[in-house]
């Protein structure tokens, strides 16, 4: 309701239904800025073993993200990620090779920390990232929604998204 010339108006429709969409289009851009910080290029490295990840900087709603693990010259796996807005809370989906998809829920965000727990998957149960330094970052699993020692952590640095390869 509004009030022009003394005399109390409905607001049209239209009107309250834009604003309704402008509020929830800024709700869900708000909840993936969250993991702004993640954008980028990071390289984990052990051994022979090196595990990238890049992230793609929010945009449409979404942010995509892909892994890569190769040991001694041989990729040994991948993921396809997927962080996102369902029912009002901000989703990870995660599509592993070899196995099904698996979606987690952003249960406890923090400025650098993200913990995503999903109760029902075999494992992993909880996937947390939290960004140590601007260059540092650590991806930490967990097989129970209640533990406190990870199943296992990944701590990858920042890394030039142009690889070793040459481009152009």
């Amino acid at each position: 309701m509004i009030r022009v010339a003394g005399r109390v108006r409905a607001l049209p429709v239209w009107l309250l239904a834009s604003c309704a969409i402008v509020a929830k289009g800024e709700a869900q851009a708000q909840d993936i800025e969250k993991a702004v910080w993640l954008t980028g290029c990071w390289l984990a490295s052990s051994g022979s073993t090196e595990t990238e990840e890049v992230w793609l900087a929010p945009k449409g709603g979404i942010m995509l993200g892909v892994s890569r693990t190769v040991r001694d010259g041989a990729a040994t796996g991948y993921e396809l990620l997927r962080l996102h807005e369902a029912e009002g809370r901000l989703v990870l989906s995660a599509y592993p090779s070899g196995q099904r998809p698996a979606d987690f829920t952003l249960s406890r965000g923090s400025p650098g920390r993200l913990r995503f727990e999903n109760p029902s998957h075999d494992f992993p149960r909880v996937i947390e990232y939290e960004r140590v330094t601007a260059d540092t970052l650590l991806a930490r699993v967990y097989s129970e929604i209640e533990a406190s020692t990870p199943a296992f952590v990944q701590r990858y640095a920042r890394a030039s998204c142009q690889g070793n390869q040459e481009v152009g």
